[in-house]
């Protein structure tokens, strides 16, 4: 039994077939070959992106289960029924499961004979049928989508039929706080708090996590964005985070730890972000606030402990006030971060290791790239939609398909047939220009870029 479900191409008509007259047998086919009723969860397990993945979570979670019972069970707890967008995502849930699972596909009543007719949860575009040999049939009472070792088939799973009950797939994806991380993961490792388990972070729920903020030019700014990262819970002595992992985590998003590099952008930084309460930590006697993008580079004897202190732009530190007793280069303290020796919130800095996870619970990121060279910070463009990022790779998509050797200087939208292009300074009198056309095609509700060199047509 155990072989025909796992290689048998045609299982899922074989299976349509014999329901119709043997369902007991079907029903020992599909529950002793596919998980042999575990009592609980198995662990979930990450699709992790420098893997090619996503950074979602998937977890099998057993039981004998109806669509709407598998739908309406992870949706309890943060999750959604897992949705195959790619070949790739569903090799992935395939080798993880290796047994037949609902997931989060829905024809939502109609004629499941009809491609068209199908649908994700999510609201994802429905492009993509790997049906088991025979399978998708029965389109007037199944309903509802299975993931099975060979394929997908379609179940009549919203009925107490024989063979209807499937443990689930579960797909974690939501990210509440916008910081590019799954949300899953960060409660699992501790970096986020849910004391009610419902797989929403605490902060999201009771509106204390922080939002980006913009700098804007028409204010005396950079045009640059900031946003604030702060762990979550109540903490130990050495249960923080430190310089290196901050940095880190703002690299993986796209940004770096910031650097004030101007009196005016740090009163800025402080004023609008640093002061927040929420992002100090009151620890063994000292306030520590949160990590900047700021690091000691020493060349010569004497420049301890208050010289050779940079931005990570590579400008040197002029602008900030040190807090009492700071810096004391105690234990290679060579990187930067706001402090006070006292229980208060103060516009100072102190030196702190890179790898003491003593030294503060919240960390600043900033964003300043500007890729296609139009004046306008990417990280901006993307929140807005003006640019894709369709990988999120937290890198618009038009600067991964150009040549690295392109000027990105142009973004035509919204023109008529005839079109001024400005000038840009990137741009000399007898350059070679290779000019290509981009375009957006809406097709059946979903838009299609077309890129240079992409072939085919829509």
């Amino acid at each position: 039994m155990k072989t025909l479900l796992n290689t048998t191409p045609g299982f899922g008509k074989m299976a349509k077939m014999m329901s119709r007259t043997c369902c007991a047998l079907i029903a020992f086919v599909v529950l002793s070959s596919s998980f042999g009723a575990s009592a609980s969860a198995q662990d979930a397990v990450q699709w992790r992106i420098e893997d090619g993945g996503n950074g979602h979570w998937y977890q099998i979670v057993p039981g004998d289960l109806l669509w709407d019972e598998a739908r309406s069970a992870a949706e309890s707890v943060g999750a959604h029924l897992a949705t195959m967008n790619t070949v790739e995502e569903n090799a992935f849930a395939q080798a993880y499961t290796q047994q037949a699972v609902y997931i989060g596909g829905t024809t939502n009543g109609e004629n499941a004979c009809f491609d068209q007719n199908w649908s994700w949860i999510t609201g994802e575009p429905f492009d993509l049928f790997l049906w088991v040999q025979g399978g998708n049939n029965f389109c007037e009472s199944e309903f509802y989508l299975a993931l099975l070792p060979s394929g997908w088939n379609n179940i009549e799973g919203h009925t107490d039929c024989c063979c209807c009950r499937f443990p689930a797939l579960y797909e974690y994806s939501a990210d509440c706080n916008d910081d590019g991380i799954v949300d899953y993961g960060q409660i699992l490792d501790g970096t986020f708090a849910d004391t009610n388990g419902d797989g929403v972070l605490d902060c999201c729920q009771n509106g204390t996590c922080f939002d980006p903020v913009q700098w804007r030019e028409e204010d005396g700014g950079n045009g640059h964005w900031y946003r604030a990262v702060v762990l979550q819970g109540d903490l130990g002595e050495s249960d923080g985070i430190d310089w290196n992992t901050s940095r880190s985590r703002a690299l993986a998003l796209g940004g770096d730890l910031t650097s004030a590099e101007t009196q005016a952008e740090l009163e800025w930084i402080y004023e609008e972000i640093a002061s927040h309460p929420d992002l100090w930590w009151y620890n063994a006697g000292e306030n520590d606030g949160p990590y900047v993008g700021g690091y000691q580079e020493c060349e010569s004897q004497g420049c301890e402990p208050a010289g050779g202190w940079r931005w990570l732009t590579g400008a040197p530190i002029t602008n900030i006030v040190w807090g009492t007793g700071a810096p004391n280069n105690s234990g290679a303290q060579d990187h930067l971060h706001f402090w006070t020796p006292r229980n208060e919130i103060a516009m100072t800095f102190d030196d702190v290791s890179n790898i003491d996870t003593g030294g503060g619970r919240s960390f600043i990121i900033e964003w300043s790239t500007d890729c296609n060279g139009d004046g306008i910070v990417d990280y901006g463009q993307m929140l807005d939609g003006s640019l894709l990022d369709t990988n999120d790779n937290h890198v618009p998509d038009i600067c991964e398909y150009l040549p690295e050797d392109s000027n990105h200087v142009l973004m035509l939208g919204d023109y008529e047939s005839v079109a001024v292009i400005p000038h840009h300074p990137s741009l000399n009198p007898g350059d070679e220009l290779t000019i290509e056309f981009w375009a957006k095609i809406e097709s059946d509700g979903r838009m299609i870029t077309k890129r240079p060199g992409d072939g085919g047509s829509y």
